[in-house]
């Protein structure tokens, strides 16, 4: 089941930078905004992006505010080629990316349908130029991931010498751990103005004494005393996710008693957080709610079809940014059962794609048993 939610969390770290191509096959343009011109091989009989477009332009300029650049000029090509109508023909990127940006002409190609990644890169191509992969990638994942770098603290001024000896190109996950984690320490220590004149003065091919030497020049400090500070503290990413974030518009689901929260739904296109990317799988419309979790406890999360004719619905309940991680699933008619925390918890729901745009389910989020502070 995709779940854009998760590809932003643990697949962007496999998605690159590359140069432009010209060879790449696009599909016709099925949506368009201010800033993104979005095209998929998938079915557009359900299409339904002028919600998630809006978004991904408000993230747009926020990250053109954010670095002191000016957003892009034109509108960028954002194609989704999911991976059962993929070919060489279609598909921009190396064959083990889940995305990437290729240049102005042929924009951003994507495995999953949303990895906001890449929209960081159209922003930074366009204000800073492609600059060192170690930054552009980094300053990527710190913008648009939600992730920490906690599991590179112990070995980092180590490791990430090794990645600049080794050509400076991000190709790992790990490698991407790396990038976030220098970039994210060095904006939170010196602002972003600071850091946008060390990406523009350090050149995409450099050995690690000229690297330090640039460090040195911007900063007046010296590197390899602060990769040792760096490796104190993890650095985490400063995407929220859209239903996360305060005032979003999104639905909140109020709970019917102490213990249980019962709630016949509904979503259709025109609503705040609901999508359809065009009809690839099953599960091709969605939409996001609030859950507010009061007690930590272990729970269990039910969605039920109300209408079985139009098919089966699927559901994951995730925790936001801030609260512990838990996340409960409903998929194929079975639920899960897991541990959640106090605070927000966002419920997608995946309606089975239909012409109207629309459906209907009854949930139920159930506390089976407290876990004590």
């Amino acid at each position: 089941m995709r779940h854009p939610r998760i590809t932003t969390l643990f697949l962007l770290a496999l998605s690159s930078c590359a140069e432009e191509d010209e060879g790449v096959e696009l599909p016709e343009i099925s949506a368009s905004s201010k800033y993104v011109a979005y095209g998929t091989w998938a079915d557009t009989s359900t299409l339904c992006m002028d919600d998630r477009l809006a978004r991904w332009d408000t993230f747009i300029e926020r990250v053109a505010d954010f670095l002191d650049i000016s957003p892009p000029s034109s509108r960028i090509r954002y194609t989704w080629v999911p991976e059962g109508l993929s070919s060489p023909e279609r598909w921009g990127c190396a064959d083990s990316n889940t995305g990437c940006f290729k240049g102005s002409r042929q924009g951003v190609f994507v495995r999953e349908f949303e990895i906001v990644h890449e929209l960081v890169h159209v922003v930074g191509a366009a204000g800073l130029g492609r600059g060192h992969p170690i930054l552009s990638e980094g300053l990527a994942e710190y913008l648009g991931s939600f992730r920490s770098t906690e599991t590179k603290l112990e070995e980092f001024p180590d490791e990430f010498r090794g990645l600049i000896d080794s050509g400076g190109r991000p190709e790992s996950y790990g490698d991407y751990t790396l990038s976030m984690h220098f970039v994210g320490a060095t904006i939170e220590r010196h602002g972003a103005s600071a850091f946008t004149e060390f990406y523009r003065s350090l050149s995409a091919d450099v050995t690690f004494e000229e690297f330090e030497s640039t460090y040195q020049a911007v900063f007046a400090e010296d590197l390899s005393e602060r990769l040792l500070d760096m490796s104190l503290h993890p650095v985490l990413g400063q995407f929220v996710p859209w239903a996360c974030r305060t005032g979003s518009g999104a639905e909140t689901l109020d709970w019917s008693a102490a213990t249980e929260l019962q709630a016949t739904i509904h979503g259709e296109c025109g609503d705040p957080h609901f999508v359809g990317p065009g009809h690839d799988s099953p599960y091709d419309l969605t939409k996001d709610y609030v859950i507010e979790v009061e007690s930590a406890g272990g729970y269990r999360l039910e969605v039920t079809e109300i209408d079985a004719a139009k098919g089966l619905l699927a559901a994951t309940l995730e925790s936001c940014p801030g609260v512990p991680y838990g996340r409960l699933v409903v998929e194929n008619g079975y639920s899960f059962e897991g541990t959640l925390s106090p605070g927000r918890h966002v419920l997608t729901v995946y309606f089975p794609p239909t012409t109207e745009l629309e459906g209907d389910a009854d949930v139920a989020l159930k506390l089976l048993y407290p876990v004590p502070p």
